[in-house]
């Protein structure tokens, strides 16, 4: 489980994997992003049992990942739970079952709900896996849906979440880790695409149950930074993985929508004798300019929030 400043919700995040039922060997590791908000905290007194990785500063969602599977001798799966999220008690057997099933299935996603129902009680879907558009965009699939049995059969799936998810120690060895130039956001469709270009297999399993506390890791709001790292790694995976047709694709859409901004936000106002805001403008240029340095082996800085 990966933590930053998340003192909130990091004890039922907790307090749901201590008590998930499951009659093998578990162990929990909590790697701290460098938290100044107190959520490690008196760590030895409030969870002795649990390992405590820290990492010292904010390394993304990668980079502290990529932390706790430094060493994994002697395991064979590996789940990753966000601290946002709380999981159902019988959420471990299914996703350990799928991977048993079939020795070429190297993740097993489980349905991932928005922690809060929708406004008529029912509960919503966060994520039951991750597809890959047509127009090579990458979605969470069913989110925003409400839930009402259409995910509930077991089924392969593009890609999967790393909100929560049980990934087979095979697959990663194969595969490797996080890409920690990408920071947060996508390096899951990155390293699933990345999988399934070796072969490997992803399923869905309905099963397990997650539910998630939607950007509550990262503030719970759009920003600027997240629009960044949205679109920026957005295109460098689909640059990576899609052959040229995709990259051409993926690009057209972001010149595109620099273009669009120009005249949205520069042109327009100055037409009708307005002040322009240019900020939106220099974001997608931005973006795309990190982008083409990330895929030219560079590791850009991040913009300031």
């Amino acid at each position: 489980m990966l933590c930053w400043n998340n003192r909130e919700l990091l004890p039922r995040c907790l307090d749901h994997l201590l008590a998930t039922s499951w009659a093998g060997e578990l162990e929990l590791v909590v790697v701290d992003n460098g938290s100044t908000d107190g959520s490690v905290d008196d760590w030895d007194r409030r969870y002795p049992s649990v390992r405590l990785v820290q990492n010292g500063e904010n390394r993304g969602f990668a980079g502290g990942v990529n932390a706790g599977l430094h060493d994994l001798d002697g395991v064979w799966a590996v789940a990753l739970v966000n601290s946002d999220a709380f999981v159902d008690p019988g959420w471990l057997e299914p996703l350990v079952a799928a991977l048993d099933g079939d020795p070429r299935v190297g993740a097993a996603s489980p349905k991932i709900l928005f922690a809060e129902p929708g406004a008529d009680g029912r509960a919503v879907i966060n994520n039951v896996g991750v597809e890959l558009g047509r127009t090579w965009e990458l979605h969470d699939r069913g989110f925003g849906e409400v839930d009402d049995g259409q995910y509930d059969r077991p089924e392969d799936i593009w890609g999967w979440c790393g909100a929560a998810v049980l990934l087979r120690r095979e697959y990663l060895d194969e595969v490797g880790h996080f890409d920690e130039r990408l920071f947060m956001y996508a390096e899951d469709a990155d390293l699933s695409w990345r999988g399934a270009r070796k072969g490997w297999r992803y399923r869905y399993v309905p099963t397990s149950v997650v539910h998630h506390v939607h950007r509550a890791s990262s503030g719970g709001e759009r920003t600027p930074l997240l629009d960044h790292l949205n679109r920026r790694n957005r295109l460098v995976v689909v640059s990576r993985h899609a052959g040229w047709r995709g990259a051409a694709t993926a690009w057209a859409r972001a010149l595109g929508g620099i273009v669009a901004s120009a005249g949205r936000e520069g042109i327009g106002p100055v037409l009708r004798g307005r002040r322009p805001d240019l900020r939106p403008l220099r974001r997608r240029g931005r973006a795309a300019w990190d982008a083409a340095r990330l895929l030219a082996g560079g590791s850009p800085r991040l913009p300031q929030p």
